[in-house]
Formats: C-alpha cells, structure tokens, sequence
C-alpha cells in the first residue's frame, strides 16, 4: 500500500464587513434584553464591549480595504478596542473625549478578559475603574446606529 500525502493550498475565504456588522447587532440586542441582576455583573459590559469591537472590525473591513487581511487586522487591533477605534478614518471618530475615556476605561478590562473571566483584584478593588454602564450604552448606541 502506497500512502499519499495531499498538502491544499492557501485558500481566501472574503469575509464581509455585513457579517462583522450583523453579529454587533446581535451583541447589541442582548445586552438591551440582558436584565443584569443587582450589584456587578460583567455580563452587560462584555455584550456591549464585543458589539462594539465587532462593529469597528466591519467599519475597518470596509474603509480600510482590508477585507483580504483579516488576520492582519487581528494582528494590529486584536480585541483592543482603542487600537480599532483609532484605525477608523477621520471622519468616522466620532467620539467625544469623556466618550474615548469611557471606551479607553472599558478596553482597559475587555482587552484584559475582565469581563470574561473572574479576576480576584477587580473585585477585591470594589470594580474601581469600571465604566458607568449608561455611558458605556451611549457609546455602543452612537458606535452602532439602528
């Protein structure tokens, strides 16, 4: 019996910036149909985080041409939320500064896992440096227009 070693080339499967868009919204309508329960949960934090690092992903796909170079993007932005947000074009910064502070504030932990996974220093901290979820809405609900 003779043994074949078949090796498949590089393939390129174009990703569209609707997909990324399309799965924000999704994020987006849980967290409004989220009922966090009294005191901290991380829930309502990560569904707005992911939304919003999922709609920069497709406004980047889409403005910066980088739709071949999906894993490029992931290399320079990652889940970084500021690294994406400050890829954008000009005129599609659209954030005030106290808004790029709540956002900077959210990607401290996002970017972190923080909100994915317990971490004993945030909490024994009292969640200090945690954004206000209001003003975190604000900036998912003008990042994501619908």
């Amino acid at each position: 019996m003779t043994d074949y070693k078949i090796t498949p080339q590089t393939g390129y499967v174009p990703v569209s910036p609707f997909g990324f868009h399309d799965w924000a919204l999704q994020y987006l309508k849980c967290r409004r149909s989220f009922l966090a329960p009294a005191g901290y949960s991380p829930v309502p934090y990560f569904l707005l985080c992911h939304a919003i690092e999922l709609e920069l992903k497709a406004r980047l796909l889409e403005a910066q041409g980088w739709q071949p170079k999906v894993d490029l993007m992931k290399k320079l932005c990652g889940h970084d939320l500021m690294k994406a947000y400050n890829a954008l074009p000009n005129h599609q910064q659209i954030l005030t500064a106290s808004e790029i502070a709540v956002l900077a504030a959210a990607n401290k932990i996002y970017s972190s896992k923080g909100f994915e996974y317990f971490q004993l220093e945030q909490a024994v901290g009292g969640f200090t440096g945690v954004p206000s979820l209001a003003a975190l809405d604000a900036v998912a609900e003008k990042l994501l227009p619908t």
